[in-house]
């Protein structure tokens, strides 16, 4: 094919399709248009112009000759200097199949096609709402896809309806690709606590690695959809929100906590200076006790190894790291129990002076309810140990200094100002353990 009866063809047909001759068809609209301008057509004024200006003359003079473009002439050289090309509407199907171009409309309907296709497995009707009327989720065979999905399928057809830009920065022309991300989402509904993301790929893509190239489109679902993506800054976080983790890593406290597995009593008093815990017994322990009034949850396992190795008596110390869902619901059922033991129970959270330490743990409170407080993040801490600071970027400091207008981040209002002073952020792993 030409080189340039396809750029000239694809830059009219992009002007068509954001156009509202196909947005609002019936309207009265502008003509379709491309100035052979430096601004609209930079190609046409590259130097030397000798070199191929004649040639795109000469392939637009064949377009017009086919009837699906009309041309003009600059005043000033005719027949040397175009100055503008007209999209003929009445052509448009011949403009698509002479730029070897799938028409957008077909695009769409194949997108249609793979939304209709899910939302059938997944039992929804027309106004996406589960059939049978279960809100909490919508039953499947193996699983229950969470209602974010079906406002992710409500925000596609939406975007269809009123022919704007899909969601999440999705490709219209990419069908396949939401395709396999509706698999994604379909096989982490069936996921259970957690799943290495290999051998998810392996058994819902068919291949270990085959989840690594939709990994981009899927993070961006998963910030804009799921609830409290927003706040998490990549996509080894994101998937964890579904299960998909790199390699499941047990759950690491130090304390004592007494518990009921499957009949049997058991303690962590034995086990010092640390026991791990695998997700699946942390779903099946039942009647948790612990003999403390504190918890306290740590970000980096570093740290929590020390705290864990130095002991802190009346404490119940837990890393934090690698929170996702089932581990979130495992400290909701140990904070209840505390709560239920003694009326005096507390719940701090240990993080770094950095973007990540502060989400961390706003993401904690907000969606398990515990009212975490801050541990060892005071601005007399942060300015103690300012000598292992670390600068940070502009755009880390646009988003700090954002949390000062969020009451969200009030406990952290002190030390952000001081972060902000000094240009610096100090990882825990330098505060020592008290």
């Amino acid at each position: 094919m030409d080189h340039y009866r396809k750029l000239i063809l694809d830059k009219l047909l992009d002007r068509y399709e954001r156009s509202g001759h196909y947005t609002k068809p019936g309207c009265r609209n502008r003509p379709v248009v491309l100035r052979y301008t430096r601004e609209e057509f930079p190609e046409y004024w590259l130097e030397p112009y000798g070199d191929y200006r004649p040639e795109i003359n000469r392939v637009s003079k064949e377009l017009a000759a086919l009837g699906v473009i009309e041309i003009s002439w600059s005043g000033f050289a005719y027949g040397q200097v175009l100055a503008k090309a007209m999209l003929v509407l009445e052509n448009v199907v011949e403009a698509y199949r002479l730029a070897d171009r799938t028409p957008r409309a077909d695009q769409e309907a194949a997108i249609g096609a793979v939304v209709e296709k899910w939302s059938a497995r997944w039992g929804l009707d027309e106004d996406l709402r589960p059939v049978g009327g279960k809100m909490d989720g919508w039953q499947l065979a193996t699983g229950i896809v969470p209602p974010w999905v079906g406002d992710f399928i409500r925000a596609i057809r939406e975007a269809q309806s009123s022919r704007r830009r899909l969601p999440a920065g999705l490709s219209t022309g990419d069908d396949r690709q939401l395709d396999r991300l509706l698999q994604v989402l379909d096989g982490a509904a069936t996921v259970k606590g957690e799943v290495s993301k290999m051998q998810f790929s392996t058994e819902v893509l068919g291949h270990p690695r085959a989840l690594d190239g939709l990994e981009t489109p899927l993070t961006r679902v998963l910030k804009e959809f799921l609830p409290g993506g927003a706040v998490l800054e990549d996509a080894r976080e994101l998937l964890a929100e579904l299960g998909i983790v790199e390699t499941p890593q047990p759950l690491l406290l130090a304390g004592s906590l007494k518990f009921s597995y499957y009949g049997r009593e058991l303690s962590s008093d034995p086990f010092e200076p640390y026991l791990g815990l695998p997700w699946q017994v942390l779903a099946e322990m039942e009647n948790l006790r612990v003999d403390a009034s504190r918890l306290v949850l740590v970000a980096s396992q570093a740290a929590f190894c020390r705290l864990a190795s130095k002991g802190m008596p009346g404490a119940l110390v837990v890393w934090a790291g690698g929170s996702g869902p089932c581990r979130r619901a495992w400290l909701q059922r140990l904070w209840r129990a505390m709560e239920g033991q003694t009326a005096s129970a507390v719940c701090v959270y240990w993080g770094s002076f950095d973007l990540a330490g502060f989400r961390l743990w706003h993401f904690l409170r907000k969606q398990t309810g515990i009212p975490l407080q801050p541990y060892l993040m005071d601005v007399h801490t942060y300015q103690d140990h300012l000598q292992h600071g670390a600068p940070f970027d502009e755009a880390c400091r646009r988003k700090l200094a954002a949390m000062l207008d969020q009451p969200d981040y009030q406990p952290f209002h002190g030390v952000i100002g001081a972060m902000l002073q000094y240009g610096l952020r100090v990882d825990q792993d330098y505060v020592p353990v008290p």
